[in-house]
């Protein structure tokens, strides 16, 4: 079901705030190059009578994000971008889901963008104004993981099609068939570190920290 829209009352106050502080804190670079100005972005989510909102605050302006769409700021948001349409293949949408997934963009900026770095951080907002904090370990774990599955990936799949796997035939198609076990390895991996206890797989790695 989609949230009701946000009364204009929170928009316009939101405006209000942005355009005030951004007139009060850029106002001593009038004249300035553009480039010589201080940007500045951010994302906020509101939480009102069980329904949560997010907004996009770009310079001094703020814009509602529609329900199901997503959005990034910061540096490295043009480069990664592109990657939020993956997303979509995410349905129905879950907290566990997303983080995978952000947790790929994130790695990818970290890759490709000159001054993105350090430590992932995470915390889930929920409808209700409750959060969760995955913690710095567990991010750095899951950052591990997703660099396993892309590499396993890209290399595996590439290898195969091509056809320069440095195998016997016979025991490449071997390695073939073993993928499903594969991907159901990287999920109850993937479970652990999330918090679920209970493995949809048998064969539970037992590396959880």
């Amino acid at each position: 079901m989609e949230p009701p829209q946000p009364s204009v009352d929170i928009k316009a106050k939101l405006n209000e705030f942005a355009k005030n502080f951004f007139r009060d804190t850029t106002g001593q670079y009038s004249g300035l190059a553009t480039e010589l100005v201080p940007s500045l972005a951010m994302l906020i989510a509101i939480n009102f009578n069980q329904h949560t909102w997010l907004f996009r605050w770009t310079h001094n302006r703020v814009l509602l994000i529609p329900s199901g769409a997503h959005t990034s700021v910061g540096a490295g948001d043009a480069q990664v971008h592109p990657m939020l349409r993956d997303v979509r293949f995410l349905t129905p949408p879950s907290c566990d889901g997303m983080l995978l997934y952000g947790t790929r963009i994130m790695l990818q900026a970290k890759r490709m963008v000159q001054g993105v770095g350090g430590k992932t951080e995470a915390i889930a907002l929920h409808d209700g104004a409750r959060t969760h904090f995955y913690g710095s370990k567990n991010m750095r774990l899951v950052e591990e993981l997703v660099s396993e599955i892309e590499d396993f990936n890209i290399g595996l799949a590439y290898a195969y099609v091509s056809g320069s796997m440095q195998i016997e035939e016979n025991a490449a198609e071997s390695v073939i068939e073993d993928v499903p076990n594969d991907f159901r390895r990287f999920r109850d991996r993937y479970r652990q570190l999330v918090g679920h206890t209970t493995p949809l797989n048998s064969q539970m790695s037992t590396d959880r920290q």
